[in-house]
């Protein structure tokens, strides 16, 4: 549902709708997610939101991490998830760091 929800919002040039739903999703307070929905360097990157949800697939359950394709990253990669950071984010950075080299 939000995968095709911000899909549909980039496809229509709402780029900023698409930035609220998808960092609502992750989490982040309204306020917030309303602030960074008019921040330039946000709606420059927007039409990339749907890639997000692509590689990371089964988003009913918050996404899986393609621990194959981060297993083959070859750069330096900094991972981050804080204390408030929802369950599923913390469970991927988790992922994420075990998977690389």
């Amino acid at each position: 549902e939000l995968a095709r929800q911000v899909s549909d919002a980039v496809a229509d040039d709402r780029r900023a709708d698409a930035i609220k739903l998808f960092l609502g999703a992750m989490g982040m307070p309204p306020e917030r997610a309303e602030g960074a929905a008019s921040d330039p360097g946000m709606l420059a990157v927007a039409p990339t939101m749907p890639y997000d949800h692509a590689v990371m697939d089964d988003l009913d359950r918050g996404g899986t991490v393609p621990e194959d394709l981060v297993g083959a990253v070859g750069a330096p990669t900094l991972v981050i998830a804080g204390a408030a950071s929802p369950e599923n984010i913390a469970a991927g950075q988790n992922v994420t760091k075990n998977s690389t080299r």
